[in-house]
């Protein structure tokens, strides 16, 4: 019997996100519990079962994270130590841009692949500056376009 890759991947969101929430209030209705808490147990349970087996993480490192916090890098530098300790460990911390732009109160689907692009340079950017280089990424709400692939 041949053996069979398997990629062990996590997208890291908001435990629960309100897109009609505002800028204003955002802080306070967003939680990231599945990073400081569910990241840890999830790296846990698979060293019980699978020891040494590296996890591709997938951080939400994107426009509407520096909307709301100040900086697309937010989440990787308030979580520095964990993503940190797991690079470390052979883990890969990976990119995972949501494209969104406001709208009013809320958050729609970017779609102008030049508005696309320099969100996600800015985001890679900072992604960067923090000391994450991705191999890889994956667009959160499997958006794409012919301007994003060929870019």
């Amino acid at each position: 019997m041949r053996d069979l890759p398997a990629a062990l991947t996590f997208d890291l969101d908001p435990d629960i996100f309100d897109e009609s929430i505002s800028s204003s209030n955002a802080r306070t209705k967003l939680s990231w519990r599945g990073i400081s808490e569910g990241v840890p147990a999830i790296r846990d349970a698979i060293d019980a079962f699978l020891p040494g087996v590296p996890v591709t993480w997938f951080v939400r490192v994107d426009n509407q994270i520096a909307d709301i916090y100040g900086r697309p890098g937010h989440l990787l530098e308030a979580h520095r130590d964990l993503f940190e300790n797991l690079q470390a460990r052979g883990d890969e911390i990976a990119w995972h841009p949501h494209l969104y732009r406001r709208s009013g109160d809320g958050w729609e689907q970017e779609t102008e692949d030049t508005a696309l692009l320099t969100a996600m340079h800015a985001a890679i950017a900072d992604m960067r500056a923090l000391g994450f280089d991705p191999l890889c990424g994956r667009i959160g709400e499997a958006y794409g376009s012919t301007g994003l692939m060929t870019a």
